[in-house]
């Protein structure tokens, strides 16, 4: 005769599910999310993530250091400009003649009469303004600069170490995304074994009123169902 009370691992297992209150909420199946897959994870934080779009603008920067280091060969055009403004003071004494009696024509009955005048000197100032521009041109051309070839060197080492730094961010965050994905996937199928785990303990409970041959049967295939739970996620 084959026992048919619960073995206790199983019910040890159905006890330690706290997560799941009730054998009719254990007995549901859970409902299907909308889960994205890695690739679009990737996708996403390669799209959003600002150490990865850092790096990649740190690359851009370092590709014109060579440039820059050749730019000291290139001819160079220096333009300069300048106006001066001034003011000249002229100061000058003018001399007027000023009526101050008016002369009357003689007439019948009075003698003419002379005119009365005076001389006045006056001192005016005259102001001229004046002003000066001059505008030059300067254009060098470096036959030889010995310090262009070892600043060429660094700008292009410095390219391949900022997109080296590049590479491995991207690496590294995109392995700690794996890593998440995978953990979630992980939690994930831990949580659906531990519910088919209850569902079979539950199963079994059920089943010991039924007949020795009945119930051998249906543990059986309970118990495949849980095997081949677990090696579709992998456990075991």
């Amino acid at each position: 005769m084959i026992s048919r009370s619960l073995p206790l691992c199983l019910l040890t297992g159905a006890m330690a599910l706290g997560s799941l209150s009730c054998p009719a909420a254990a007995a549901e199946k859970p409902k299907a999310r909308g889960l994205i897959t890695l690739e679009q994870a990737y996708d996403q934080t390669l799209a959003s993530d600002q150490t990865i779009r850092i790096a990649y603008w740190e690359v851009r920067k370092a590709n014109l250091l060579p440039w820059g280091a050749l730019t000291r060969l290139g001819p160079q055009l220096t333009a300069s400009g300048g106006y001066t403004r001034g003011e000249t003071f002229t100061k000058r004494a003018v001399v007027e003649t000023v009526t101050e009696v008016p002369g009357q024509p003689a007439t019948l009955t009075s003698p003419a009469v002379p005119a009365i005048t005076s001389i006045v000197s006056t001192d005016r100032t005259t102001r001229v303004h004046s002003g000066t521009g001059d505008v030059g041109f300067t254009y060098l051309q470096p036959l030889i600069d010995l310090t262009v070839f070892p600043a060429y060197r660094v700008g292009k080492i410095s390219t391949v170490i900022t997109r080296l730094e590049h590479q491995f961010t991207i690496r590294g965050t995109l392995y700690g995304v794996m890593g998440a994905y995978y953990e979630v996937l992980k939690q994930q199928r831990l949580v659906e074994v531990d519910r088919e785990t209850l569902r079979l303990a539950l199963f079994a409970e059920g089943e010991r009123t039924a007949t020795p041959a009945t119930f051998r049967k249906r543990l059986q295939r309970a118990l495949d169902r849980l095997r081949a739970a677990w090696r579709d996620h992998g456990i075991g």
